[in-house]
């Protein structure tokens, strides 16, 4: 298994860990009997709802994550930069996560470049290993 699968997997363990918080905060908001139910007409607003844009956004994320690494690991290849353009994409989605949740707008917008520089530049290596 190559590094970059391993770090993919620490990220999925992240979006999990995204969801159970964006759903503590759910909970929060609408309490038990509503989230129970089909929970139509239910609208998030405030911390909970910016954290269910945020984890729907990281999910997202994720799909297009998995592509230039199962790429990368089909043809056998991993570097040194790929490792390390994974890194800053882990780095840049926690901190966009908690920035989306928290309203700071400015970073959460440059965290999300630099995750989507990372992905471009993976979907980059991945087409030129193949």
């Amino acid at each position: 298994m190559t590094q970059e699968i391993s770090l993919l997997l620490i990220y999925a363990l992240g979006v999990i860990a995204m969801l159970l918080s964006q759903s503590v905060l759910t909970y929060f908001q609408h309490g038990l009997t509503q989230l129970v139910g089909d929970r139509e007409g239910i609208f998030s607003i405030g911390l909970a709802g910016r954290a269910e844009r945020a984890f729907n956004n990281t999910l997202i994320s994720l799909v297009f994550l998995c592509i230039p690494v199962f790429t990368m690991a089909l043809a056998d290849y991993s570097g040194r930069s790929t490792i390390f353009a994974m890194q800053i994409f882990i780095f840049a989605r926690v901190f966009y996560f908690l920035s989306y949740i928290l309203a700071i707008a400015y970073l959460r917008s440059c965290l999300w470049w630099i995750g989507l520089l990372s992905i471009l530049y993976l979907f980059y290596v991945a087409l030129m290993v193949t």
